[in-house]
């Protein structure tokens, strides 16, 4: 739970930051936090985003989430980590 809120709330906050609207920062931010794509495509009739914010947020959590997939097994050795 509070992962999950921590990660929201930041999300939301760094979104409008960088300027963007209220709509695309809750959908991004819905995407980071819960569960992807699925998330921002569920959430997206519920804060009245319109198609570009939701393709933002589709595009978005699916670039992070590729990356990651590239990224974290590099840093299982420089972060001193383990299987377990």
């Amino acid at each position: 739970m509070v992962s999950v809120s921590v990660t929201y709330a930041g999300t939301v906050l760094l979104g409008r930051m960088l300027g963007l609207s209220a709509e695309r920062s809750l959908l991004i931010a819905t995407g980071f936090s819960i569960c992807g794509a699925t998330a921002v495509a569920a959430a997206r009739s519920v804060v009245d985003g319109d198609d570009d914010d939701a393709a933002a947020g589709i595009a978005l959590v699916t670039i992070v989430g590729t990356l990651a997939v590239v990224v974290l097994p590099l840093l299982y050795g420089p972060l001193g980590l383990d299987p377990e």
